[in-house]
């Protein structure tokens, strides 16, 4: 395994050639680091990835957080096992997760990471996949999750072209209802994505 670095605000480190990568163990953990800061549907091409960190944080469901932090070690290429998983909130509600597991190559890869609470509480994202069967426009209720259409962001994706996003296609027509307009008329499925 081979991972390009990351500097200390997560960015790619580049410059150094082949000494911007780190390969075996220390991949593992930056990956098992990176996988832990990936919210579930940021990647456009695997939605199902990354953690609840919207939901989760705001559940106060301690089982469920740990259990999906665990699955998303556990997930990781090159990780064999989890021996230790703590969570815990701190008066600055910030969420610190500390966590050791073992890798392929038997050795220990640990961990602490912060994740702020608060800037991401009020915060609501709409996931779902549309069918569009030769209808130029469908009318979606996004009011299990969105309080109001009409100041969300929307992007509605191409999952058929590699996930394109489709430019001018999300219009909020009330406070729950966004309407789909395609031309010419498509057949096919398509991700809408909302955040508010």
């Amino acid at each position: 395994m081979r991972m390009r670095m990351l500097n200390s605000v997560g960015d790619w480190t580049f410059g150094n050639g082949l000494g911007n990568y780190l390969t075996d163990q220390n991949a593992i953990a930056l990956d098992v680091q990176t996988r832990l800061y990936s919210f579930l549907g940021d990647c456009f091409f695997d939605a199902e990835s990354g953690i609840d960190w919207f939901n989760l944080l705001g559940s106060k469901n301690e089982a469920a957080l740990l259990f999906s932090i665990k699955a998303t070690i556990l997930n990781t290429n090159g990780i064999t096992s989890v021996t230790e998983l703590n969570a815990a909130l701190d008066t600055n509600r910030n969420l610190t997760v500390s966590y050791a597991a073992t890798s392929l190559f038997g050795a220990s890869v640990a961990g602490v990471l912060t994740i702020p609470v608060t800037p991401y509480s009020g915060i609501s994202k709409f996931l779902q996949d549309i069918i569009f069967t030769g209808q130029t426009s469908i009318d979606v209720d996004v009011s299990s999750t969105i309080r109001d259409a009409r100041i969300a962001v929307w992007i509605l994706y191409d999952v058929a072209n590699g996930y394109a996003p489709v430019v001018g296609a999300v219009q909020p027509i009330s406070i729950s209802v966004v309407r789909l307009t395609i031309s010419p008329a498509p057949s096919g499925t398509f991700r809408l994505l909302g955040i508010s």
